[in-house]
């Protein structure tokens, strides 16, 4: 069975327009059947260099850079990070 991915917000085309336009997409969770659930962010790499120069360093755990912030991509993403078994890694959270 598939995790869930649950955005911290309402997904909607307002949504969908205002994330891909800033490249950064906080606190997607993703919740496994098991009760696990970890926290990830999205950016893309406009937004990581613009991020990177200004504040001198990026240490975000669960950072994860796509070409573009979509849900689309997002769920992509999510799917290939669960068949590479990335979730193993990271420490869930509570």
């Amino acid at each position: 069975m598939e995790p869930k991915i649950e955005f911290s917000v309402t997904t909607d085309e307002r949504w969908a327009y205002e994330t891909e336009c800033r490249g950064y997409c906080p606190d997607v969770v993703v919740a496994f059947p098991d009760g696990t659930r970890y926290r990830l962010t999205f950016y893309d790499p406009v937004r990581l260099a613009q991020d990177l120069e200004e504040e001198g360093f990026i240490g975000d755990p669960g950072l994860v850079v796509i070409p573009r912030v979509t849900e689309a991509q997002i769920r992509s993403t999510v799917e290939r990070l669960v068949a590479q078994e990335y979730f193993g890694s990271l420490r869930p959270i509570e």
